[in-house]
């Protein structure tokens, strides 16, 4: 293995060992402590590499970064807690938030009703390795409020496009989502579900939501312009029998 890639081999590994240990830091002292000894022994192995000096410090810097989705369709309004910070102090049906920056890859998040201090709605960790996204989307279930987490593929095909879809909607059937009036092109999709990517031409396409099985068509969405070296996630949100009614939101990974 040449130099350099056995010195990012070591990189890579040291900031997953340093991930870990920053997860259990306050959860199991053993496996902090076994992880952070792992962490050290590949950060030191890196550091034995002259060949790029600074490329040790650009690697191990990087940052893993997360976005909120807030989906329940009511009139409740929350607080978003990343870290122990507010990052979103009023969010409300449909709310999007820009990306956020996550130092050692350790998201801990709490959902907190906007109207309290201290009401807590549902809290969350995850652990996301560096350079990776991934959209917290919110959402709410016969059993309450739950935090659904969402990675974003980022690596495409030069001049290709991806698109998949999440279904959201909380009173919706199992979808099967197609082309107008033709094949379907993701089946079966349950609530909370996410599916696969599906690698795509650069097109513009018309896709509608059908109850799964038959052509009932339950909405029929807005044309999609997909533009290549781009992925996108369509999002089903809202109610079938009341309102907000049922719609998509187009997301750009």
């Amino acid at each position: 293995m040449p130099e350099l890639n056995k010195m990012n081999f070591y990189i890579h590994k040291a900031i997953s060992y340093d991930s870990l240990s920053s997860f259990f830091k306050y959860r199991n002292s053993n496996l902090y402590i076994f992880y952070y000894f792992k962490h050290l022994k590949y950060l030191q192995k890196a550091a034995k590499f002259t060949l790029h000096p600074k490329l040790i410090t650009r690697e191990y810097t990087k940052k893993a970064h997360v976005r909120i989705l807030y989906t329940v369709p009511e009139s409740l309004n929350v607080r978003i807690l990343l870290n122990g910070r507010e990052i979103l102090t009023d969010a409300s049906y449909k709310t999007l938030s820009h990306y956020f920056e996550v130092d050692d890859g350790h998201c801990h998040i709490e959902v907190i009703d906007s109207r309290s201090t201290t009401y807590l709605l549902d809290t969350k960790d995850i652990l996301i390795h560096p350079e990776n996204y991934h959209t917290l989307a919110i959402v709410k279930n016969s059993e309450g409020y739950k935090i659904l987490d969402i990675p974003m593929q980022r690596n495409i095909p030069v001049e290709e496009t991806k698109l998949r879809f999440v279904h959201l909607s909380p009173d919706s059937p199992t979808f099967d989502i197609a082309v107008k009036k033709g094949d379907v092109v993701f089946p079966e999709v349950k609530f909370e579900q996410t599916t696969d990517y599906l690698g795509l031409t650069p097109m513009s396409v018309e896709l509608e939501a059908r109850i799964t099985g038959s052509k009932n068509i339950v909405l029929s969405f807005p044309s999609i312009i997909l533009k290549p070296d781009q992925a996108y996630t369509l999002v089903a949100v809202g109610f079938v029998k009341e309102e907000p009614l049922l719609e998509v939101i187009l997301l750009r990974d």
